[in-house]
């Protein structure tokens, strides 16, 4: 006897065929009502983990599988679905159209999700004569997700085959280095084809996404723009996910995580582990935990609230590389961009994003949202900037005095919103416009001693706090208002409008590391108080 499929496995093992099974039920309907049905049905497959760890995920070095796999003759027919999470390196690709229904052998069939591609030239002509025929969807260029660190990647992909353990591995493989910001680091570089085009519209460039969808070659649409009937040039293959279903990518955890049932436990546990890693500096390691927490949770008139980056100076190499190697531990995405002259200067690898005719070249700061970024000028020395120099110079600062990445073109410049986090390690005080100046003072070898659960608890941790807001009582915030009149007034120590802003980013953060949901006058003491003790070290390191 057969064995009956059920309807699950048809949707991971089939699904070109549950594409034309919905395809004849909608057949009636306008062609987005089938997209949003379909994209319904593969909803579903996010929501259950057995069905996901199926799903081969798309990594770096499986691209030369799929050109193997997709010649044979049972991925022509059934398709073979992938699991993607992706940042968009570009939205520029626009719309295009392609063919939504074709007619073979008398019925009429859907050519969706590269499904027209399996059909003659006379199939695809002849039904591009009727408009009616025809349907739209936008094109992304997408790519691994930059910076990603293992844990975060080992906790994405789970049990899931990867494409270069699932199917046989070719030495060929298809990766734009061009488009990947950390071009150095393995990445799949590939279009993701919407069809959902009001869906598509709520993404931008560096959003990360979760794409389930159909995996195919093709190439950028762009691409037949710069051919004449004189030139031979054939445009570029690329991989290209065709998604059933795509969605803004989750946290990595719930907010409701159990971690916040004691998160003064955590926090204390936390500070304790980075204290280690600064060689005895708790004060350090406090200042750590804010820029961690850290984001953006508001623009106004060109005001960004939110944001903390710091300056840590006097720390030696050994204990730089472990507080690197311990923040690769917690945070899920984290990039090293040294600060060299020669960095710099170099005009390949901007830091901002560069518009070209075919697209935009990837900057090397062109980041996820919430990725940590160690900024390292411990190996700047004296010489001359050029122009990249330069142009790399005003990109840092606009990533942190307006939150903002410049994406510059032929005749014209953009600055697109960012949310980093951002440390800068420097031998003396860094001139980038930081918001908080720490020199360390490490006591012995830096520690990482730790347990593997202790580590999830921190995530756990740090990834719920990212996601609360605190709010500000008007009896705190008129304490505060009358707090500053006094302090102006004693002229027992300097204290302006800079000092102001930097103890209250200090004080909203230590509440929310704390656990807290208002702003406390004994969050805003303390705030005082370590702000007082980080200025005098400066002062006399």
């Amino acid at each position: 006897m057969v064995p009956i499929m059920t309807a699950n496995e048809r949707l991971l093992t089939q699904p070109r065929k549950v594409i034309q099974d919905t395809f004849d039920k909608y057949e009636q309907h306008p062609t987005q009502a089938l997209v949003h049905a379909l994209s319904t049905q593969y909803a579903r497959v996010f929501t259950e983990p057995s069905m996901l760890e199926q799903i081969p995920y798309v990594e770096p070095g499986s691209i030369s599988s799929l050109i193997s796999s997709l010649q044979g003759d049972r991925s022509r027919k059934d398709g073979i679905l992938v699991r993607w999470r992706c940042m968009i390196q570009d939205t520029g690709m626009g719309n295009e159209l392609c063919l939504a229904t074709l007619s073979s052998n008398g019925r009429r069939v859907c050519g969706l999700y590269g499904a027209d591609a399996h059909f003659s030239h006379a199939n695809q002509d002849d039904a591009a004569m009727d408009t009616a025929n025809l349907g739209e969807r936008t094109v992304f260029f997408a790519v691994s997700v930059p910076g990603e660190t293992a844990w975060a990647y080992d906790h994405i992909v789970g049990a899931s085959a990867s494409l270069g353990h699932a199917m046989e591995k070719l030495n060929v493989e298809l990766n734009d280095t061009t488009r990947t910001p950390r071009s150095e680091h393995p990445s799949v570089t590939a279009l993701v084809k919407v069809y959902d085009v009001d869906a598509a519209e709520q993404f931008k460039t560096s959003d990360v996404i979760d794409v389930l969808g159909l995996l195919d070659l093709g190439t950028c649409p762009q691409a037949h723009w710069h051919l004449d009937e004189t030139e031979s040039t054939e445009a570029p293959i690329l991989p290209c996910v065709h998604a059933l279903h795509v969605r803004s990518a989750p946290p990595l955890f719930p907010a409701d995580s159990d971690s916040l049932n004691a998160p003064e436990n955590v926090r204390a546990s936390l500070i304790q582990y980075f204290t280690q890693v600064l060689g005895g500096d708790a004060l350090v390691a406090e200042y750590i935990l804010l820029a961690m927490l850290s984001r953006v949770h508001a623009r106004k008139n060109g005001i960004v609230i939110g944001p903390f980056s710091i300056n840590v100076t006097g720390l030696d190499r050994e204990h730089y590389e472990v507080l690197v190697s311990a923040l690769e531990q917690i945070m899920p995405a984290v990039v090293c961009q040294p600060l060299t002259l020669a960095e710099l200067n170099d005009a390949a690898h901007p830091l901002y994003v560069c518009g070209t005719d075919t697209g935009i070249q990837a900057g090397r700061l062109q980041l996820p949202h919430g990725t940590c970024v160690v900024l390292d000028e411990s190996g700047m020395d004296e010489g001359q900037l050029n122009d990249a120099g330069v142009r790399n110079i005003r990109a840092l600062f606009s990533l942190l005095q307006q939150h903002t990445l410049p994406y510059v073109f032929p005749f014209s410049e953009l600055d697109i919103p960012t949310d980093l986090v951002i440390i800068v390690v420097s031998q003396s005080k860094s001139l980038l416009p930081v918001d908080a100046h720490i020199h360390a003072r490490p006591h012995h070898a830096p520690q990482m001693k730790v347990s593997s659960s202790m580590l999830h608890t921190f995530r756990l941790f740090l990834t719920n706090i990212r996601q609360k807001t605190l709010s500000i009582p008007v009896d705190v915030s008129d304490h505060i208002q009358d707090d500053f009149v006094k302090m102006r007034r004693s002229g027992a120590h300097r204290f302006d409008q800079d000092d102001l802003q930097r103890c209250l980013h200090v004080s909203r953060l230590l509440s929310l590391s704390h656990g807290l949901e208002r702003l406390t006058t004994d969050m805003w003491s303390q705030a005082k108080v370590l702000d007082a003790t980080r200025a005098e070290r400066v002062a006399l390191p």
